[in-house]
């Protein structure tokens, strides 16, 4: 009888009965089937049986070997007893078991007569037949005991040998002549093993043939144990428990233990891994702590070839895996607030805007920025300004706001360039009288931006007024009108047109005497007024102004610009508005330029807009300029995400700044020697962190593929990973540094990538959302697919990811695919559908990973397997 059992991870054939053609024809059948169609790339043959025919165990023995070939594995149990060509069958495995209380009988070969003549030369015949058989099966055995080896050998112990093992023991270990017919068991045993291991050690088989013709001429039953010693069987397991193989010997570059099961040893060649792989999955199938942790510890490892990495862990599974790594460099990189600062120049190298500012070309460095920012942004209004398109059904809003923003951004811009002359205590600028409107507008602008700080003198005097204010004998009015102004005049102050201006309009707008009794907030903030109009440049970047936590980003000056100098409130009802014409004529009175010029003009459209009678058409243009800049301008983005043009950020040299440590990854992915691996855990809520992390990932991918040293043909650097779990909350599909770009061109920079995702239309959305937009993002998500060689598939409910497996997975025999017998939804924790970059389709069952421990040492070679898991492969 035959019976076929898949149970997930492992696969088996048990048989019971005598071994003839039909049953043995049926199990080379069912082992290929397992193999074949179902992915199997080890399975169990169990066997209790009273022997058989030697022609159906030649059969069995021809295909066995074919199987090696194939790099399928045949494990071999005994179960109870297995005589005969059952008994050589457990013997001829690739491993081979047997329950300790199993009996085995290994005998010479036998013909059976049922009452028939023979005569001389038939017996004669017969003899020879037998010979030939009895010579064949011994040799086979020996043969197959020489390729196990004699690593220390396994042992048993004296109990659990049966009492008629012994005469047996020793008759086989009585040496001719010797005279001795015995001994205790543990005499016998010994001499046992030291006969084993001296024809083990000969250059031929025949040492042990002649020990195991001797077995077979006893013709009597042995037990396990005995078997076991003479290297008949591998090892004892009672039951069905499967014993764990050996620690695999040192493989490729890459050994990723826990993926046995799907490459060998472990082993993954640096070529398939710089082919990148896909990982898919829902929560909870096991995808991150079999798929991502494992191969990201290999990446890692000190003593592998990986210069530079970017881990992206926004749910902090990664980071056991980097505990332990001797030496590693790990920086983690706060996203969500807290931690060292740190900044990034989203405009270095050739992007640099320094030279269109150097000659007032304001409005093509705003362009440059906005397209940049525009560019880490799904679906951005600014990328129009490059000539794309909107995925909206308001395209001209669209495009309007996108040049508004261009607009004040290059108000901004100008005004950031020209700093020290419009803001200097002593100024080079000389205002007239009917300009001071445009000298608040572009003081507040400065103030809130924080491009200008308080003038600590204009501060102390400040001071000073509000005690004397508190002083009975003096009257508000008094102090504001005499003492504080002699002050303001001995402090040098006066001489700022400006403040001289600002400071006239404080007297006239100063109350009459009253009771001292009577000072109310409006007199402070008249005060509070003076110090914010007397206000020194932060020229250098060397501090952060007064009052202020971090510096802003351009686009959040021109935020700034967009709220301040555009619509600038001038007091009284909130329609009343300070036209923003006398800031553009004053900039373009100071400032020569063609692009100035044009910026005026730009400003005056805008603002003729606003004061006419197309007021609601102006709201409208300013409602999609808002979006053009807000998440580059608001909250973590605006801190952290530079243009290289702020007074803040000194790209010189060393990459100082204003006490923030810049993220410089040209260095790092160009750096032969050295090995930085930044790691980010940014939030998955609805926090600016997918903003940076995108505007990390587009650098770290721009420095690889700008890298001199990586263009050279067959340059041997170091590679640089990708890691991202997630991924599909940070992906972008920019042509320059959308993942699907840089998969497409980055292998031959030694750059591997491992991608970590819940479904394909996690993917598909974030790219394009729906309607048209999942449409267009269709090439993006083929091209992510197509540029990923390895792909592991493991529990997924998304019908996309079971299309794309049904086009990769092979028909059998009958037509059939295995996706349609065990769909991904059907998958058990762990287990996954494995597309190869050497062309393979498995399904296989991969091992969790399980940090080291931790302490000096701990990473020096991979984990031991554990006893009590199955390493057999699996489905």
């Amino acid at each position: 009888m035959l019976k076929v059992e898949r149970a997930g991870k492992t696969a088996s054939v048990s048989i019971t009965g005598e071994i003839n053609e039909e049953l043995v024809i049926d199990l080379v059948d069912a082992v290929r089937g397992l193999c074949e169609e179902h992915f199997y790339r080890t399975v169990e043959i169990r066997i209790a049986s009273p022997g058989g025919r030697v022609h159906a165990l030649e059969y069995y023995m021809e295909a066995a070997a074919e199987f090696r070939r194939r790099g399928w594995t045949i494990v071999t149990r005994a179960l109870l007893s297995a005589e005969s060509a059952a008994a050589v069958m457990v013997s001829m495995g690739d491993r081979r078991i047997a329950s300790p209380s199993s009996l085995l009988r290994y005998h010479a070969g036998r013909i059976h007569l049922d009452n028939a003549a023979v005569t001389a030369s038939v017996a004669a015949g017969m003899r020879a037949a037998l010979d030939d058989t009895d010579v064949w099966m011994i040799s086979a055995l020996a043969k197959r005991a020489r390729r196990a080896g004699d690593a220390g050998g396994p042992a048993a112990a004296p109990d659990q040998f049966r009492e008629s093992d012994w005469p047996l023991v020793a008759r086989l270990t009585n040496a001719p002549g010797s005279g001795r017919a015995g001994g205790s068991p543990g005499e016998l045993l010994g001499r046992l093993r030291k006969r084993v291991a001296k024809g083990l050690a000969k250059r031929t088989p025949k040492a042990l043939a002649r020990l195991y013709g001797e077995l077979i001429s006893a013709d009597q039953p042995i037990s396990a144990a005995l078997a076991l010693e003479l290297r008949l069987i591998d090892e004892l397991a009672p039951g069905g428990a499967a014993a764990p193989g050996a620690e695999p010997p040192s493989g490729p570059l890459f050994r990723v233990p826990e993926w046995r099961a799907l490459f060998p040893a472990g082993g993954v060649e640096t070529e398939a891994l710089c082919r990148h792989a896909l990982i898919l999955g829902d929560s909870g199938s096991g995808k991150t702590v079999s798929g991502v942790l494992p191969v990201v510890r290999a990446l890692l490892r000190e003593d592998n070839d990986v210069g530079c990495a970017l881990v992206v862990d926004p749910k902090r599974d990664i980071e056991p895996a980097l505990r332990g790594l001797s030496g590693a460099p790990v920086r983690e990189i706060a996203l969500s607030g807290g931690g060292a600062p740190w900044i990034l120049n989203l405009m270095a190298g050739s992007r640099s805007v320094e030279d269109d500012l150097e000659h007032d070309r304001v409005l093509s460095a705003a362009t440059k920025i906005l397209v940049r920012a525009g560019s880490l942004v799904p679906d951005h209004p600014a990328r129009t300004l490059a000539g794309g398109t909107l995925r909206s059904s308001e395209p001209y809003w669209g495009k309007s706001g996108a040049r508004m923003a261009r607009d004040a951004l290059a108000l901004a811009l100008l005004v950031l360039r020209h700093r020290r002359d419009l803001f200097g205590e002593r100024q080079a600028v000389r205002l007239g009288r009917d300009e001071g409107a445009a000298r608040r507008a572009l003081r507040a602008f400065a103030r809130g931006a924080g491009l200008v700080a308080p003038s600590p003198e204009a501060e102390r005097l400040a001071a000073r007024a509000r005690e004397r204010l508190a002083d009975p004998g003096e009257t508000p009015a008094e102090v504001l009108r005499t003492n504080f102004a002699r002050e303001v005049r001995g402090g040098y102050l006066y001489l700022d047109p400006g403040f001289k201006t600002d400071f006239e309009a404080l007297k006239a707008a100063c109350p009459e005497p009253v009771d001292p009794d009577e000072f109310n907030d409006a007199t402070r903030e008249l005060l509070d007024g003076v110090v914010s109009a007397s206000c020194r440049p932060d020229g250098d970047g060397a501090h952060v102004p007064a009052g202020r936590s971090a510096p802003v980003n351009a686009i959040g000056l021109a935020a700034t610009a967009l709220d301040l100098l555009f619509e600038w409130p001038a007091g009284g009802s909130a329609d009343q508005r300070l036209p923003a014409t006398p800031v553009a004529e004053l900039l373009a009175g100071l400032f020569d330029g063609e692009e100035v010029a044009e910026l005026r003009r730009n400003v005056r459209l805008w603002q003729g807009i606003a004061t006419g009678e197309y007021r609601s058409h102006y709201n409208g243009v300013l409602g999609h300029a808002t979006p053009c800049l807000s998440d580059f301008a608001e909250g973590l983005p605006r801190e952290r995400l530079f243009f290289g043009c702020e007074p803040f950020y000194r790209d010189v040299a060393g990459h100082r700044s204003w006490a923030a440590d810049v993220v410089d990854f040209d260095a790092a992915v160009g750096d032969e020697d050295g090995r930085s691996v930044y790691v980010l855990h940014p939030d998955l809520g609805d926090t600016p962190d997918a903003l940076l992390v995108r505007a990390l990932k587009a650098c770290f991918f721009e420095a690889v593929l700008d890298c001199a040293g990586r263009r050279e043909p067959g340059h041997g650097m170091p590679l640089v990973a990708y890691v991202c779990d997630e991924f599909h909350r940070f992906v972008t599909n920019d042509r320059a540094h959308g993942e699907q770009s840089y998969l497409d061109t980055s292998r031959s920079f030694r750059a591997p990538c491992v991608l970590a995702s819940q479904s394909m239309a996690s993917i598909r959305h974030a790219l394009g959302g729906t309607g048209v937009g999942a449409h267009a993002a269709q090439p993006a998500v083929d091209m992510l697919v197509t540029n990923t060689a390895t792909k592991l598939v493991f529990r997924s409910t998304d019908p996309e990811v079971r299309g794309y497996l049904d086009q990769l997975c092979p028909l059998d025999a009958a037509g059939r695919r295995v996706t349609e017998a065990r769909p991904p939804s059907t998958l058990e924790v762990g287990e996954c559908y494995a597309v190869t970059a050497d062309g393979r389709f498995e399904r296989r069952q991969l091992e969790p990973f399980s940090p080291p421990p931790a302490g000096p040492g701990a990473d020096a070679s991979p984990r031991a397997p554990d006893p009590s898991a199955d390493r057999s492969g699996g489905a």
